[in-house]
């Protein structure tokens, strides 16, 4: 097996917020989770779901038991976390697909902001397993969109190694305490050994981690080219999209990790 390296180095990049729009567009979309996550409590509280909800798995999701930035219009007693894993190889480099995994991860980690706790982290090989951690469990500064500042210092290098982050992931998911642990992984589908890298998705999911994929790309002729594969390897839980439907992607999956 291949070494491991983690670096975190968040304290020295430049303290960069997200832009105006992707804020904006994140706001929208925090707020149709918010109200869908009250309508399912209210809805489960009130008997009016008639047996596809039990009582208990009403409270599936959000606020881990950590997390200080609670707000009143989401119910207290759900407890998630979630965990994004960035393609950080040599071929992200190509046809702007690093510009759009970044922009991914600075409108989803504006939804997710003070709402679970996250984790980002990039993935590659460089001699060896490589991880460079973008924003931590307990980074929380609310001025600050980590990808956002991560990118200014930061070029995708190396090769793949889809199979190692993917189980590494799963497995800082599965040592946290939070109920619901959701894996976000954003690539460009350019998957080595799709074998193996199978198998550990199917093995993170029998653990209960709610695994997606997203793959954005400005070109639909790209799009397409690459669905057959990813969908061999991820099967379900996929998607392949523009880069101004990714949050609009991200709600939908978001409902489906609620409704478990």
């Amino acid at each position: 097996m291949l070494s491991h390296t983690q670096i975190n180095r968040v304290d020295e990049y430049k303290s960069v917020p997200a832009p105006s729009s992707v804020k904006s567009k994140a706001g929208r979309n925090r707020r149709k989770i918010e109200r869908f996550l009250k309508d399912v409590e209210t809805e489960t509280l009130t008997g009016r779901y008639e047996g596809v909800f039990d009582k208990r798995a009403a409270s599936k999701f959000i606020i881990g038991k950590s997390d200080v930035f609670m707000r009143r219009d989401i119910p207290s007693e759900f407890s998630s976390c979630a965990m994004i894993i960035k393609d950080d190889s040599g071929s992200m480099g190509w046809h702007g697909k690093e510009k759009n995994a970044i922009g991914a991860l600075a409108e989803i980690e504006e939804i997710f902001k003070g709402m679970i706790p996250l984790k980002i982290e990039t993935f590659s090989t460089i001699g060896g397993n490589l991880s460079k951690v973008i924003k931590d469990w307990n980074d929380n500064d609310m001025t600050r969109n980590y990808a956002e500042s991560y990118s200014r210092y930061n070029s995708p290098d190396g090769g793949n190694n889809d199979d190692f982050a993917i189980l590494a992931a799963s497995m800082q998911l599965l040592k946290r305490p939070e109920k619901n642990k959701l894996l976000i992984v954003i690539g460009d589908g350019e998957i080595p050994c799709p074998e193996n890298v199978k198998k550990v998705i199917q093995w993170s999911r029998k653990q209960g981690i709610f695994i997606v994929f997203v793959f954005i790309s400005e070109s639909q002729e790209i799009l397409r080219s690459m669905e057959g594969r990813i969908k061999e390897v991820y099967e379900k839980m996929y998607t392949l999209c523009e880069p101004e439907n990714i949050s609009d992607v991200l709600v939908n999956y978001m409902k489906k990790f609620i409704k478990l």
